[in-house]
């Protein structure tokens, strides 16, 4: 089950993907959810920081 977040945190849908069409990422469910609500662009130091999930499909 995959949980898509829609804008401003209100709500969103969860959604049954099969494992092939999905991207493993070697993240922290905290830092997943940094991201999500952040947008992206800080760490847990409040840094901004590069994209890694931006980074991880560059060099696929």
């Amino acid at each position: 089950m995959v949980y898509f977040q829609m804008s401003y945190q209100v709500g969103g849908y969860a959604l049954f993907i099969p494992r092939k069409n999905l991207t493993h990422l070697d993240m922290k469910v905290e830092d997943a959810l940094r991201f999500v609500i952040t947008a992206g662009i800080s760490n847990e130091n409040g840094d901004k920081k590069e994209n890694k999930v931006a980074d991880k499909r560059k060099h696929k």
